[in-house]
């Protein structure tokens, strides 16, 4: 397939600038990125990077990936503060995600409070080429569904982004045929997201409208370390919980409980894939109560319990 595969130093020197990045502040700021591991096949490339970030203040953070569309995954961070993002200046601010979609040529802004630490991300640049073929979608399109960007997601892509993790921190038999597959299907899968966007943005007769499901979608997924009550989501979106566990239910075929369910479990997933933590730090970072309602959710969820999981994703790295 012609892939390439880099690492440390040499993909660091050698892979480019995909992405530029510059930043704006009144205070004095620092970022340094390494690209520490790089697999390139037709019209796919996939870097893990790291960054480190130190600074005071707020600071403004400009990036922008002219040739390719960049689809990442924070994999892990230890920054202080807070992040909003917008990827055009009629767009509003929306908290930072574990996942970002940043198509070509578009300017993505942060704005960050006391930015300082490090950060780890996996991101994928998709030839735009390729990216039309696999997705059935082409940039003008993209460009008319912006908002779709902030919410590009879910379960399918959390494994399929940790699975090309995976074989970037120990490539197996095959790896580039690996990587080339992933690559195309997460393209597929973004397609669906933007197509199953477009429908949902028609307010369902008794349901949500987009803004509020992205409001939802945006808290659930940054909120860690704690209970997660329709109570809260009903004062975020200033109505009358009961009203809004029906409105969730006609949009999405799904209870709240289950929807903030199925988001940790997703959480977990990347975690119990990408890290070394134990069973019981998981439990509590996703804020289970204890680690056997972690173990009992994460099996009415996937089939299988946490331990299950991760054993059978340490197989697949070492083979």
């Amino acid at each position: 397939m012609g892939a390439r595969r880099l690492t440390g130093d040499v993909a660091g020197r050698e892979a480019g600038a995909a992405m530029a990045t510059t930043i704006s502040s009144d205070y004095p700021q620092s970022i340094t990125e390494t690209i520490v591991a790089q697999v390139k096949v037709p019209g796919i490339t996939v870097q893990v990077e790291d960054s480190w970030l130190n600074g005071s203040g707020n600071c403004d953070i400009y990036q922008m990936c002219r040739d390719y569309h960049a689809f990442s995954l924070l994999q892990s961070t230890s920054k202080d503060g807070m992040s909003w993002y917008r990827l055009s200046n009629k767009d509003k601010f929306v908290p930072e995600r574990r996942f970002s979609f940043l198509p070509a040529g578009l300017l993505r802004h942060a704005h960050t409070s006391n930015p300082r630490g490090s950060g780890r991300t996996l991101t994928c640049y998709f030839d735009p080429a390729a990216f039309d073929v696999c997705s059935g979608l082409d940039s003008d399109f993209i460009r008319t569904e912006l908002s779709a960007c902030h919410s590009v997601d879910g379960p399918f892509l959390s494994e399929a982004m940790t699975r090309l993790f995976n074989e970037l921190s120990s490539p197996g038999f095959a790896s580039d045929v690996c990587v080339d597959s992933l690559g195309r299907l997460i393209m597929v899968e973004i397609g669906r997201h933007f197509r199953a966007y477009k429908n949902e943005s028609a307010t369902v007769r008794g349901g949500l409208t987009q803004q509020y499901l992205d409001r939802i979608r945006a808290y659930v997924e940054n909120t860690d370390q704690r209970v997660i009550t329709v109570l809260d989501l009903a004062q975020l979106c200033n109505m009358n919980p009961d009203y809004l566990r029906r409105a969730f239910k006609k949009n999405t075929g799904k209870t709240l409980a289950t929807y903030v369910e199925e988001v940790r479990v997703s959480k977990a997933k990347a975690l119990l894939g990408l890290s070394s933590m134990t069973l019981k730090q998981v439990a509590h970072l996703l804020g289970f109560a204890t680690p056997s309602a972690f173990s009992h959710a994460f099996r009415r969820c996937t089939g299988e319990t946490p331990k299950t999981y991760r054993r059978k994703m340490t197989v697949t790295v070492m083979d």
